[in-house]
């Protein structure tokens, strides 16, 4: 039942009128009441256009509006006139609109979910006129439309991504309000350069097991929301330089993926993630690949039933910050961040939590593991400062598979507490090298694991860490009187390179070797050297050429190369010691990639084990004619 004035009784959604025919006089006032948050909406925003309402209160006389229930009464109707205002009502699609006589056909092309510019039955192009929404066209370039605005129900039964993708064609500021129950998608919405997409999501108040609601859920297999425009992949087909999502940003909003991320984020630099949940089941929530120049600030990332990353940085992701207390959480077969090929990377104050499985991986991503060839490389200054980690087997992984260059773990707090029986280690350093572990707290379960693993790479071209400080830590076990603190791999069998320790709370006499529980003695190689051999002929006598002395120390190669002086010589050369007849590079010049004139040589073996005896190049000769000369450098 209703009233004449047209107020709704018994909570209908659209007021009933006596005569709906009829222009009603109403104040400002009457219609945002009647508009209800639409009309709050638009009062904070200004009318814009014309300002019918404005204008008519400031003369003193009332404006003529007529009430519709919906959009498509909206445009049945007839003998318009410039400057006419319409109520349309009904919730979700609710506003206050205004006709205009001018050509706006190329308008109501680009709208065509009926969001903003509306045109009337009678003439469908727009060219004679159309209705348009007032929500703030005068007081801002682009400014924020509202899904609802573009037929989004967010009942989670009706496919939304046609007015999704409405929105976000028509503007780059896009409003997502709580959904009544979700707003659910059929495919990815493809988001533009400079995009700003804003929710109501308000996660810290959640409790995130419970909460499956209110938010953007793409139906299974299908990522909600994907930077890459239609005919672009990664890596097949990468977009254009001007077709790149540059500028990207995501404010509180709440996106769910089911069987597929939540946001897959290629190609898009420049962007923000700010107070959002994001969240998949059986998918990494977060994929990224070369997008730099990022920011993610204070939200939650999780996943769930999943074997992999919550959030996976790889192939330059370059310059990325993790700030403002980000809560990242994997589920029982998933991790939390995994980066690889990329530099610049800053994740600081975080809260990180991961049951049972490693939490941060950096230059762990392995050619048969990855996707794509281009997702696998180094890593470059990667900082890990003041988080909190609970319930990981490894907390943070350094250089298991690719080598990282500057590290610092600084601050941290770690813990297994609650998940013993699957705990590795607190921190694992594999190829690393200007490393700086220092300051940080970890908590342990049994004392028979290590607090700090030194592992072994075979696979890269620098195999153990090297170059680095392990000091001011601090570990809390069961016993101080026994237990491990610093494990070695069984790779690694004569000690390790540079390091410096100092001031650990930790009993460093019961360091074990995983193999035989043999104490392991830790030398130090700092000061590198460099020799260059005279030009050898590939064809003269077999022979060994002395170039220096190792001592009882022992050393470590790191790197051999040849250079073709001239010809194709075929001749083998190793680089070894003699004292154990073992040689850490052996090759043939012929089986070289030469770049130029300078190839690399293979080394199976770093360590140069300690004894008397002299470093020496073995060379055997070819048959081809040709000159060569081996460069080496080494620690000592």
């Amino acid at each position: 039942m209703s009233n004449n004035q047209g107020k709704m009784q018994g909570g209908s959604d659209t007021p009933v009128l006596k005569d709906r025919s009829a222009f009603r006089k109403l104040s400002r006032r009457n219609v945002l009441t009647a508009l209800g948050a639409t009309g709050v909406m638009m009062a904070a925003q200004s009318f814009g256009g014309a300002s019918l309402l404005i204008e008519s209160e400031a003369s003193g006389s009332p404006p003529f509006v007529k009430y519709v229930s919906d959009i498509a009464e909206l445009r049945a109707l007839n003998g318009m006139q410039e400057g006419q205002a319409v109520a349309v009502m009904k919730t979700g699609r609710a506003g206050l609109f205004y006709f205009s006589s001018g050509n706006l056909s190329a308008k109501v092309a680009g709208d065509p979910q009926y969001g903003v510019y509306i045109a009337p039955n009678s003439d469908t192009s727009g060219a004679s006129g159309a209705w348009i929404r007032q929500y703030g066209q005068a007081a801002a370039f682009n400014a924020k439309v509202n899904i609802a605005w573009f037929g989004a129900a967010g009942d989670g039964v009706t496919d939304d991504y046609p007015a999704i993708q409405g929105a976000v064609d028509f503007s780059l500021n896009v409003f997502f309000p709580e959904a009544p129950v979700q707003w659910r998608v059929s495919q990815s919405v493809v988001v533009r350069p400079l995009q700003q997409l804003e929710g109501e999501c308000k996660w810290q108040d959640w409790n995130l097991s419970a909460d499956t609601a209110k938010g953007v859920k793409g139906d299974p297999g299908v990522a909600p929301f994907t930077t890459l425009p239609a005919g672009t992949s990664y890596p097949s087909v990468p977009p254009a330089s001007a077709q790149q999502r540059r500028g990207l940003t995501f404010y509180r909003m709440h996106v769910i993926g089911d069987h597929a991320p939540a946001v897959i984020h290629h190609y898009a630099s420049n962007f923000t993630y700010r107070e959002c949940c994001l969240r998949s089941s059986h998918a990494p929530t977060l994929p990224m690949r070369y997008s730099y120049r990022g920011t993610f600030d204070n939200n939650l990332i999780g996943a769930s039933n999943y074997a992999g990353w919550v959030v996976q940085l790889y192939d330059n992701c370059n310059a990325i910050d993790f700030k403002g207390s980000n809560y990242v959480a994997g589920s029982s077969i998933g991790g939390a961040i995994d980066i690889s090929k990329s530099q610049s990377i800053t994740i600081q104050g975080g809260v990180h939590e991961v049951v049972g499985l490693p939490c941060y991986r950096i230059g762990g991503l392995s050619t048969q593991e990855a996707e794509h060839i281009q997702e696998v490389g180094n890593c470059h200054g990667i900082r890990i400062v003041g988080n909190y980690f609970e319930r990981c087997a490894l907390p943070i992984s350094v250089g298991m598979a690719a080598y990282v260059f500057g590290v610092e773990i600084e601050g941290n707090f770690l813990s297994c507490y609650g998940n013993e029986t699957a705990y590795i280690a607190g921190i694992e350093l594999g190829s690393v090298n200007g490393w700086n572990v220092r300051n940080n707290s970890l908590i342990k379960g049994a004392n028979n694991i290590p607090t700090v693993r030194f592992g072994y790479n075979p696979q890269a071209t620098y195999r153990y860490a090297v170059a680095g400080t392990l000091k001011d830590n601090h570990v809390q076990r069961n016993d101080l009187s026994n237990g491990i603190d610093y494990e070695v791999a069984a790779g690694m069998n004569a000690g390790l390179l540079g390091y410096l320790f100092g001031s650990n709370y930790m009993d460093f006499t019961n360091t074990k070797d995983l193999t035989d529980g043999s104490p392991v003695t830790f030398k130090t190689y700092g000061r590198l050297h460099e020799w260059t051999s005279r030009v050898i002929d590939g064809t003269e006598t077999t022979k060994i050429i002395d170039f220096d002395f190792v001592g009882p120390e022992g050393g470590m190669l790191e790197e051999v190369t040849v250079f073709l002086v001239d010809g194709a010589p075929d001749a083998s050369m190793s680089v070894g010691y003699t004292g154990n007849s073992q040689y850490n590079a052996n090759t043939a010049i012929a089986s070289l990639t030469f770049i130029g004139e300078r190839a690399s040589v293979p080394i199976s073996n770093q360590l140069i084990l300690g004894g008397a005896g002299r470093l020496v190049i073995r060379h055997t000769a070819g048959t081809a004619s040709g000159r060569y000369m081996v460069q080496i450098r080494y620690r000592k």
